[in-house]
């Protein structure tokens, strides 16, 4: 029994570290990048109250606040089980009070302007009377009068097959509250980032406010939910944003104009496929097989590879995968055999979510986070950071996170030399 001074530090030398949901073991390292990182599996860590010399918002975050059981808000989004707490009519109430934000967003306070909603007679406030009228102060010069900007909203589903019934709730709730609707459809997670980044490719390029995704992330099959970017592509987070929907959602909302907002359809496939094509000319011919579930992810595979004359070779990807510090055995079987079998370069699988992604040397063996950042950050990129759980941010300061750009960034890296795949995970650094 450990004596009553040992330390905690000495006593964490001797600890297993299991994350929640995970059979595997991870190192302590690991432990303490998810704990620093705001991992959601930490909050049931039983070792969540070690984290070293660890001192991040995030961090405290975890210790403070315990996961309600009966709420949908999570801290990758809103998850819930489909037709049980996650339906057409729960969807509606939560763009409801996203579209309220995205309103106040949009049309910030200014006491020197009166914003005029859409729809609504222009008023006359050039003379102090007027203004008195109106309840504003007619005792500086008179404010200058603008329509209030409707929020821009992409709004755009993944290919499970409960999404398309819940972006109609989506879609229909946020053109009654007023809100321009850009609606790209079946895309992956990357490629809606993409549209709220890139604005709308029909006509004009207009700044988007946001957008709305349907999705249940790399849940189950039979979970959907929401998640929401801003316009600079970052994540609604569980303190800023939805808990600010959670306290909408508990007073009766007030749409904030009487008139529908416009829709119109945009498809940025072909956008989102030039956007990558640059990144992908100059690679070595390698053979890769790629384990990949999302059929858009495997389209653009599929066109991105035909274009670098890549030898792509596809397996099923069944379950859920992502999220996770290695990929489900199953999956990686599957693939190990088709890799062996054809003697292919390396093996690729995409998660759920389109941005995590795991990577199989030619041996079968799958790299660890340590060892696919080491490759990723050969040569002459040093800033690469991961969540241990697949996915990977190649550019500082960004939210974009995209398995394809992932794998490229990788195969660049491993056409500096000439050595196999499995050289990689024979060590963590080179």
């Amino acid at each position: 029994m450990a004596n009553s001074s040992t330390s905690l530090s000495e006593l964490s030398t001797h600890a297993t570290y299991h994350c929640p949901g995970e059979a595997v073991a991870v190192p302590r390292s690991v432990h303490l990048a998810r704990m620093a990182a705001g991992y959601a599996a930490c909050r049931n860590c039983e070792h969540r109250t070690e984290a070293g010399n660890l001192v991040t918002l995030k961090l405290n975050s975890l210790l403070e606040s315990e996961p309600r059981e009966d709420s949908i808000i999570t801290d990758e989004g809103v998850r819930g089980l489909y037709c049980n707490n996650m339906t057409r009519q729960s969807v509606s109430k939560l763009a409801a009070a996203i579209a309220l934000n995205f309103w106040e967003e949009s049309n910030p306070h200014d006491p020197g302007t009166l914003r005029m909603r859409p729809g609504e007679l222009a008023v006359d406030v050039r003379f102090r009377r007027q203004r008195r009228a109106l309840g504003l102060n007619d005792k500086g010069p008179a404010p200058q009068v603008l329509a209030a900007e409707r929020p821009r909203l992409v709004v755009g589903h993944d290919d499970r097959t409960s999404s398309p019934d819940l972006v109609v709730g989506v879609v229909d709730t946020l053109l009654k509250w007023g809100c321009h609707v850009i609606d790209v459809g079946r895309v992956s997670r990357p490629e809606f980032e993409f549209a709220v980044l890139r604005g709308s490719n029909s006509g004009e390029k207009k700044t988007m406010h946001g957008g709305v995704y349907v999705t249940g992330g790399v849940g189950p099959v039979n979970v959907n939910g929401l998640d929401v970017i801003d316009k600079a592509g970052w994540p609604w987070t569980r303190s800023a944003d939805w808990e600010s929907v959670e306290q909408r959602l508990s007073a009766e909302l007030e749409r904030p104009v009487r008139l529908a907002g416009e829709h119109e359809s945009a498809n940025v496939h072909a956008d989102y496929i030039e956007s990558l094509r640059p990144s992908w000319r100059g690679v070595k011919p390698f053979r890769i097989g790629v384990a990949a579930a999302c059929r858009v992810t495997r389209q653009v595979m599929t066109e991105l590879a035909t274009g670098a004359g890549l030898d792509v070779q596809f397996v099923t990807s069944n379950g859920t995968v992502g999220g996770t510090l290695e990929p489900p055995d199953a999956v990686a079987d599957s693939l190990y055999e088709l890799v062996d079998q054809e003697q292919l370069n390396l093996g690729f699988i995409v998660g759920d979510d389109g941005r995590s992604c795991y990577f199989m040397a030619e041996s079968g063996e799958i790299l660890l986070p340590e060892q696919t950042l080491s490759l990723l950050r050969f040569g002459a990129f040093p800033d690469v950071t991961t969540d241990y759980g697949g996915r990977y941010w190649l550019t500082p300061g960004s939210p974009q996170c995209d398995a394809l750009r992932t794998l490229v960034r990788l195969v660049h890296s491993l056409g500096r030399s000439d050595v196999p795949l499995s050289h990689w995970t024979n060590s963590s650094s080179h």
